[in-house]
């Protein structure tokens, strides 16, 4: 029974580590996270994730492109202008 709840307890813990990254790695400033690329600190090409043009260094902004970059098909990237 010991070795049972312990298990428990350790997938939750596993559990609220994962959230916790997921949660970080989108939201604030981490790299692709939803807010990295702003127009004060545009991003090069090759990183996200902006929403317009004017959150690169490049001033494109494709979006939808994530999985190109390893990333969730949501991400938007900075791109040098076809």
């Amino acid at each position: 029974m010991k070795s049972k709840t312990l298990w428990v307890i350790i997938i939750i813990l596993v559990v609220l580590v994962i959230a916790a990254y997921l949660v970080f790695s989108m939201t604030g400033n981490a790299i692709w996270g939803w807010n990295y690329c702003d127009s004060s600190e545009p991003c090069a090409a090759g990183e996200g994730d902006c929403d317009i043009g004017a959150d690169c260094s490049t001033n494109h902004c494709a979006q939808n492109v994530g999985v190109k970059y390893g990333k969730g098909p949501a991400i938007d990237v900075c791109e040098v202008a076809p």
